[in-house]
């Protein structure tokens, strides 16, 4: 969920501004028109609780957020939502027009990255995990992964370096290896506290550092800031994501779901 706040600092800040630069004839109008004239592009409308409305935009800088306008339309609202129950409404609305469609988006982009694919050959479920190796928590997340691989699991491991110079140096050992999936179990296999057992690289090898790099700006790209971090589809063909290790009811219920459409 930080990525969905920093989301809204950022996209909501050229908003503002170009609020701020309405002149006198504008403000006869509609406020989102005004916008529109900016250069901002309104990507859904959504309704709002007490009569405001809800818009999902994109700024000319890329940048998108979610922006709220009272019910005449006259007025323009940023930041936080919060109902009489302290329910972060900006949050939600943030999470289902910002952050899913960029998931979907984005889903196809996993199938360019040098994933590492463990598990069943015949998959029944697939799932990404963006992992750092010397994350603690990606360690716990292999150990589980290995027990459900004979019920149709593949997990198809992205190696990203976000814990450090040791990440990186020990993910480029594990990308660069003649049999990167054996590399990623050493590592595993001999994890100790917060640290993979592979042996760091001592010269970085042509080309893995921008692998590494990609990885890493995909994984913010699907909102993620902690690993491990999951991406699959669910039964429904949606696009799922776990932003950290998830509880064990929840893990196994992922590896589960076994009537996926494909």
């Amino acid at each position: 969920m930080k990525y969905l706040l920093l989301i809204l600092a950022l996209a909501c800040a050229p908003l503002a501004a170009a609020a701020s630069s309405a002149d006198t004839n504008a403000q006869n109008g509609s406020a989102v028109q005004f916008l529109e004239s900016k250069g901002v592009t309104i990507d859904a409308r959504f309704s709002v609780p007490s009569g405001l409305h809800g818009y999902a935009a994109t700024m000319p800088n890329g940048q998108r957020g979610v922006f709220f306008t009272t019910s005449d339309g006259k007025l323009l609202i940023f930041g936080n939502l919060v109902d009489a129950h302290g329910k972060n409404l900006t949050r939600e609305y943030l999470n289902a027009y910002v952050q899913k469609p960029r998931n979907r988006q984005y889903f196809s982009h996993l199938e360019k990255t040098h994933w590492i694919a463990q598990g069943s050959k015949h998959p029944k479920q697939i799932i990404y995990a963006f992992v750092d190796p010397n994350c603690p928590y990606c360690h716990q997340f292999w150990e589980a992964a290995r027990k459900a691989y004979s019920k149709g699991l593949q997990v198809r491991y992205i190696v990203v370096a976000i814990l450090g110079n040791s990440s990186v140096n020990k993910a480029a050992a594990i990308l660069s290896a003649k049999d990167p999936a054996a590399a990623l179990d050493e590592n595993e296999r001999g994890f100790k506290h917060h640290s993979g057992a592979i042996a760091p690289v001592t010269h970085m090898p042509k080309g893995i550092h921008s692998i590494i790099a990609a990885h890493d700006r995909l994984m913010t790209r699907f909102g993620l800031d902690g690993t491990p971090g999951l991406v699959w589809k669910d039964d429904e063909g949606k696009v799922q994501t776990s932003n950290g290790l998830p509880p064990d009811p929840a893990l196994q219920e992922i590896f589960g779901l076994s009537n996926k459409r494909k």
